[in-house]
This record gives C-alpha cells, sequence and structure tokens, in this order.
C-alpha cells in the first residue's frame, strides 16, 4: 500500500502520538471473526479491563478470556536502551514513557502500525489476528538506514473473564520451554482463568523464562479508564517470558501467540495471509477503490461479524453489538445488518444471521442478547425475550437482504418465521405485547419491564419505560406488515387480512402527530406521567424519525417533512442524533460519571450515531440541502480519527465538543456510517461527490 498519508483514513503524527492525554484516548482493535480481540491504545499503555494483546473467545462468540495482556518492548542500539512501552501506575506516575519516541500510527487495512523513530534507528509494528483462531500476531520491522539493534519482549500473561481483573496475584502458572516456544499453563481461577495452554512464539529470537517456571508478577498498574467509569481499576500481570532478537536494517521479527495448541504455521506467514485475506475481502466488496474511510468503515464491519455455534455441530452468524464489552444483541444485528452486509456484498453471510435468529424464535420474540458470562453459558442458555422491536426488525431485514439480492427459496424458508411474528404480535405476546384491535397499533410494556431500545435500568428503576404504544415500534409494526403482505401474495398465502391491517395501521398512524411539535408524540395511551398527563407523551425525541426514514412510511409526505425538520432542529449532532430536546427539563448533556449517572443519561440526551441512516433516508425524502449530507459525511470521517480509530463509537455527548462515549466500536453505528458514506452505483461502486470524497480523507498531525 502506498506510503503517503492520504491512502489512509486513519493516520496519526507526532503531534497526537507523543501527547499522552491524545494517545491513551485513541483506541485500536482487531478481532478474529468468533469474538476474540486484541485492543489497546495508541499510547501502548492498557486503560481498559478490556484491553489486552489477546482475548481468546473461550466459548464463542460471547465468553472471552484475556490470556496475554501486553508485549513490553525495549531496543537496544549501541548500548544505548530505549523503552518503547508505556504503563500507568497506582502512584499516579507513567513509566516507561515509550510513546515520547512514537512518530507516527495509521491504520493499514484496518490493521494497527506504529513507528517509532529514534537516532539511529526506526522500527515498526504491526498487528494482527488470526481469522477463527484464537491467536495473535505481532510483526516488527527495522526500516532500511537503521542501525543494527537488539529488541527484547517481555510477555505479560493474564487469566481472567475480560469482565473481570486481578488486583492482587491471582494464579500459580506453569511455564516452559517446549520446541522453542514457551508453554504457559494457565489454570482454572474465580476471576474466569481459562484452565488451557497459552504458546508464546517467536522463531527468529531467543526465548528465556522470567522468573523461573512460575514467572514474576507486575502489580499495581492503574486502569485509567476504568477509574473515570467508576469501577475496580488495578491489575496485575506475570511476566511469563522474554524474547530477545538481534534485528539488521530491513529486517522483519514476528512474534504469536495462542491459546490451546502451537501456531500451525509461522508467526509471519499467519500476518501476510490475514493482510491479504483483509485486501480480498475489499476487492470482493466492491470497496477497494472507495475513499479511505469507507474503506475503513467496510474493514470494521467485517471485525464485528463473528460465527456463532448452534449446537449439533451447526454454526450461524451472528454481530457482536460493541466491542469490547457487548455480545451479540439481536436489536443491534438487525439494526446493523443492512450497513454491515448489504453495502459489503455479503449476501451469503446476511442470510445466515437471519437464519440463526430465526431459529431462536419463541412466541414472536427473537432473544435480546446472548449470554456473555462464563457461569451462563452452559449450552443450554436461558434468553431473555424482551425486545419488542427486535422481532419487526427481523422482518425488515429479511425484506432488504431480498431486494438486495433475490433467493426465493432462502425467502419461502423465512416466510414460516415472519408469519409467526405477524401472528404472535396480533394475538399477544410477552410483557403485553399485541395490537390493538381498535385500532391496529401495537401496545406494550408492564412494570418493572424495558422493551425498546431506550433500555436503560436503574437499581431496578426502568429510565425510559415508554409503556403504551411507541412511535417507531408502529412504524416498524406498518414496515412489517408490508413485508408480510408481499410474501404471502409471493407464497399463495391470503393477504387480504393483511391488506386490511395496513390500510387500519395507516389510518390510526395520524393519532401520533403532534402539531405543537410538528412531529410525533413519542409514546401514546400510555399510563399518565408529569410529562405526559393523558398517556401521550409529547417528548422530543429520535424515535419518531423511523416514522419518516423507514422504506416504507405511514405518515403523509408533508407531515414526514415537517418532523424531519423537527428532529434536525432540536437532536441533530454531527454525528449522531440526541436522545432527548436540550429544551426538555430532564435532558443531560453528557455521558459521564459513575454508573447510576451513565445509565440515567443514557437515554436523556447522549446522542447516538445509528439513528443517523433514518435520519438521512428521511432528509433526502423531504428534499433537504444535500449539503446536510455532505456535512455529516465529513464528520464521520473526522471521527474515524478519535475514540474507536477506524470505527464509530456507541454514543457521544449531546453537547459541544460532542466526546465519544460508550463502547468504542459499536456494529450499528458503522453500519449506519456505512449506509451514509456510501451509496451505490447499479455497477455497485461507491458514488460519492468530489467535496464527499475530499471530506473522507481524515487524519491529524
Amino acid at each position: 500500500m502506498p506510503n503517503h498519508t492520504a491512502d489512509f483514513a486513519v493516520h496519526l503524527g507526532p503531534q497526537t502520538c507523543t501527547n499522552l492525554a491524545e494517545s491513551l484516548r485513541r483506541e485500536w482493535l482487531v478481532t478474529n471473526g468468533i469474538g476474540g480481540y486484541a485492543m489497546g491504545t495508541v499510547a501502548g499503555a492498557l486503560t481498559r479491563r478490556y484491553h489486552a494483546l489477546l482475548i481468546a473467545a473461550t466459548r464463542p462468540p460471547a465468553v472471552r478470556t484475556a490470556v496475554l495482556s501486553k508485549l513490553e518492548e525495549r531496543l537496544i542500539v549501541r548500548g544505548t536502551k530505549y523503552d518503547l512501552s508505556t504503563n500507568l501506575w497506582a502512584d499516579g506516575t507513567c513509566a516507561p514513557r515509550g510513546f515520547r519516541h512514537c512518530a507516527r500510527f495509521r491504520l493499514e487495512r484496518g490493521l494497527p502500525c506504529w513507528r517509532w523513530e529514534l537516532e539511529e534507528c526506526t522500527l515498526e509494528k504491526r498487528i494482527a489476528m488470526v481469522l477463527g483462531e484464537n491467536a495473535v500476531t505481532v510483526e516488527y520491522r527495522l526500516l532500511p538506514g537503521s542501525a543494527p539493534c537488539e529488541l527484547h519482549l517481555e510477555a505479560l500473561v493474564t487469566n481472567r473473564s475480560h469482565h473481570t481483573l486481578i488486583p492482587t496475584p491471582g494464579f500459580d502458572a506453569d511455564i516452559e520451554r517446549l520446541n522453542g516456544a514457551i508453554r504457559v499453563r494457565l489454570p482454572q481461577t474465580a476471576q474466569g482463568g481459562v484452565g488451557d495452554e497459552l504458546w508464546l512464539h517467536c522463531p527468529e529470537a531467543d526465548a528465556r523464562l522470567a522468573g523461573g517456571r512460575s514467572g514474576t508478577w507486575w502489580r499495581d498498574l492503574e486502569l485509567s479508564a476504568e477509574r473515570d467509569r467508576g469501577y475496580d481499576h488495578r491489575d496485575s500481570m506475570l511476566h511469563a517470558a522474554t524474547f530477545v532478537a538481534r534485528l539488521a536494517p530491513s529486517q522483519r521479527l514476528t512474534f504469536g501467540a495462542s491459546l490451546g495448541l502451537p501456531l500451525p504455521r509461522d508467526p509471519q506467514i499467519l500476518f501476510v495471509a490475514e493482510q491479504a485475506r483483509r485486501q480480498s475481502f475489499l476487492d470482493s466488496s466492491g470497496m477497494s477503490k472507495s475513499p479511505p474511510a469507507v474503506r475503513e468503515l467496510a474493514l470494521m464491519s467485517d471485525q464485528c461479524v463473528v460465527r456463532r455455534p448452534l449446537g449439533g455441530g451447526q454454526e450461524g452468524w451472528s454481530v457482536i453489538a460493541g466491542y469490547p464489552w457487548f455480545a451479540d444483541w439481536s436489536r443491534d444485528t438487525m439494526l446493523a445488518l443492512p450497513g454491515l452486509f448489504l453495502t459489503t456484498r455479503r449476501f451469503p453471510a446476511a442470510r445466515r444471521v437471519l437464519e440463526t435468529y430465526a431459529k431462536r424464535l419463541s412466541g414472536g420474540m427473537l432473544p435480546n442478547r446472548f449470554p456473555d458470562r462464563p457461569d451462563s453459558v452452559d449450552g443450554s442458555e436461558t434468553l431473555e425475550y424482551n425486545a419488542a422491536d427486535a422481532p419487526l426488525l427481523f422482518v425488515r431485514a429479511v425484506g432488504l437482504v431480498h431486494e438486495a439480492a433475490p433467493d426465493e427459496h432462502w425467502l419461502r424458508s423465512m416466510w414460516p418465521a415472519v408469519r409467526s411474528i405477524v401472528e404472535s404480535y396480533t394475538r399477544g405476546t410477552r410483557h403485553g405485547i399485541r395490537v390493538d384491535e381498535a385500532d391496529g397499533l401495537v401496545q406494550a410494556g408492564e412494570m418493572g419491564q424495558q422493551l425498546t431500545w431506550m433500555d436503560a435500568k436503574v437499581n431496578g428503576r426502568v429510565i425510559t419505560p415508554r409503556m403504551g404504544k411507541p412511535v417507531e415500534i408502529n412504524a416498524l409494526w406498518y414496515q412489517t406488515l408490508i413485508v408480510a403482505r408481499s410474501m404471502a401474495e409471493r407464497f399463495g398465502d391470503d393477504a387480504a387480512p393483511l391488506s386490511a391491517r395496513i390500510a387500519q395501521v395507516r389510518e390510526s398512524f395520524g393519532r401520533f402527530w403532534n402539531s405543537n411539535t410538528n412531529g410525533c408524540f413519542d409514546v401514546i395511551d400510555g399510563p399518565p406521567t408529569p410529562e405526559a398527563p393523558d398517556g401521550n407523551d409529547p417528548s422530543i425525541r429520535p424515535n419518531q424519525i423511523l416514522a419518516a426514514g423507514l422504506e416504507h412510511v405511514a405518515l403523509d409526505a408533508e407531515r414526514a417533512h415537517r418532523l424531519t425538520h423537527t428532529v434536525a432542529e432540536h437532536l441533530l449532532v454531527p454525528i449522531a442524533l440526541r436522545t432527548l430536546s436540550p429544551h426538555d427539563r430532564r435532558y443531560c448533556p453528557r455521558y459521564e460519571g459513575d454508573v447510576i449517572r451513565r445509565d440515567e443519561s443514557y437515554h436523556q440526551g447522549t446522542a447516538w450515531p445509528w439513528l443517523l441512516s433514518f435520519f438521512v433516508r428521511a432528509w433526502r425524502r423531504a428534499g433537504g440541502e444535500a449539503k446536510m449530507v455532505s456535512t455529516i459525511r465529513a464528520a464521520l470521517a473526522e471521527h474515524l480519527t478519535d475514540g474507536g480509530l477506524g470505527g464509530v463509537s456507541e454514543i457521544v455527548d449531546a453537547s459541544a465538543p460532542y466526546e465519544p462515549r460508550g463502547c468504542p466500536v459499536q456494529a450499528w453505528s458503522v453500519g449506519a456510517a456505512l449506509e451514509i458514506m456510501r451509496e451505490l452505483h447499479p455497477d455497485g461502486e461507491a458514488c460519492l461527490s468530489d467535496a464527499d470524497a475530499a471530506a473522507c480523507v481524515g487524519g491529524r498531525s
């Protein structure tokens, strides 16, 4: 790949890399397609419990175990030692401070690359994972013109669920050198320790045990992001081994780590294979010639997709809702699917995702999420069916997949699931979800349950209960009926009842209109509240944008136009929509503080990028200025260089400077960004104006 920075969506210069605060806030992510991942900061210091060089999917894809925290890196050039690593400590110190030597950071085909520039040598480092394996590779290259040097790599091992920490030394490992590699036997522990073998490989280096067969403990490392979020924030790591290698100019050294079995091939071969796989993905998705930001989003979309075992030797596909701490959630998967799969031409995989979830359908509902704790998954997992929107989003996704890549046989196989959802909602299913025969609209809710995507709950208190008839549920219900009628007609079923229901919902949807706000009530026919004494909630929230931005809408064009402009006026921020108007007394401008404060603000102002794809569709439909979409695209491209690099965060603050918050990389945010950034010509190539393309070349000095 060419070296000039215009070819990279994410390229950070010395002003960012050598600034500790700036390089700590920027995080890189690499995944392995089965739920495992590697993640850290540009500075190299670990700031989250989820930062590690190898977090293995020990029960793919949701149960994950951290087994290799990091490599401490040191160069010796003509007798002078240079620490390249950075660590934060409980006493408030930062040592060593290797970030000061980092001159460049960029993503190459989505893979992180650092460049350290010293007086007499320049070293580059790259990280990749092995697809489908709990394995990671790290490549070091001494650039031409450098002086010969010696590279020391100290492997710091851990053994815990990625949700937990080891504040003090917590396990006994058996470490030995075997066939040129280091084998670390990790026991099962109360912190989710895996009880397996970790293999450390570096074929061109001398492998040395650290502290004999039991290693040496490092303790009191400070995880600043955990501290700021109000969680426990001290960790300990086991120095298991040190690898020492001499490097000549232009020489490469590749380290590999794997859980369970030794690496099947040389780590360098595995690294190159992953680079080639990523380029092949860009080629097959039709994005190899797209602007850099579009390519980066496509590669990040690939990192969100995982395989999910279905039992009986069968395997399905799913989507990790957000890295690093989410598992796969049905709502998130369905909302992300058009962007992650259809814009990248992954049509067979999209079908497999929907088949995977169809197998879990129960009473017309999909499981809200899959468990992600070691003690909650035993092959007969207890699933939570409490998402009123997920089944309707599933039906929408079925229609979009077939429209993008028609397959009559597959569509017929989906018809029983679609029909079951319509019938279950019509007659009634869990949590009070049912059609009100008086107006044909869906009502949902019971005390203590959060059934929509606004699902924050604090100490048993639902922050936004939204009991009654939520606007987006009924917008999706109308879309569901349209798709179901088309399928019924196609497969010879009686479509007349569906046609009658569609007409009734279209007529009744007018009940949502609130002329005082030039938009829709957020919920109608709900229990009385201070904000809605008559049960009709006038809060200006973004849920109404689905009533104007779905493929099929019940609102008339004039009202959809006015609603969209109301949303733009009250809720639009550069890359997201606020969850509540700033004029509302409950509005929270920032998502910060401890877990209770954060959950209370989660849907009371905090802005969410996933909603933008519906806003942009509604904006265009309303004849809005094209400049608005160009501005959003430029902001998304700039966002790729902050927070979770190459991805789009779960949320941003509702007020300037719109700090990225929550999960650094969220699947439905990435999917929405791809839908907005890429429009398709009939030949499938990206359609961007010259101005948009220029805006998509991101980066910071």
